[in-house]
């Protein structure tokens, strides 16, 4: 931006340069800190492995269970409309 400004052309290319330098710091730095780090072998602990692995499936079967109610439900509702009614014959 500041080069597109006829009388700040060298202005942009210093701030350029500037820029360019702290960014190479700031890379260096990174590449420095990261280096001292030790290396995870694991993304989650195993407790917490445990504890989501243990969530999802009571969520699972929970959902398992809301399907196996419809189900039942839609079939006793599908035999009480074929079955005929009580009595049985003609209410003459």
């Amino acid at each position: 931006m500041l080069g597109i400004i006829p009388f700040g052309a060298r202005l942009g290319l210093i701030s350029l340069a500037l820029l360019l330098g702290l960014s190479a710091v700031s890379y260096i730095a990174a590449l420095r800190t990261a280096r001292g780090r030790a290396v995870r072998t694991q993304l989650l602990p195993d407790s917490v492995e445990r504890a989501l692995t243990r969530s999802r499936d009571q969520a699972v079967e929970e959902m398992r269970s809301r399907i196996r109610r419809r189900i039942v439900a839609r079939r006793a509702r599908q035999r009480s409309a074929e079955s005929p009614p009580e009595g049985g014959g003609s209410a003459r």
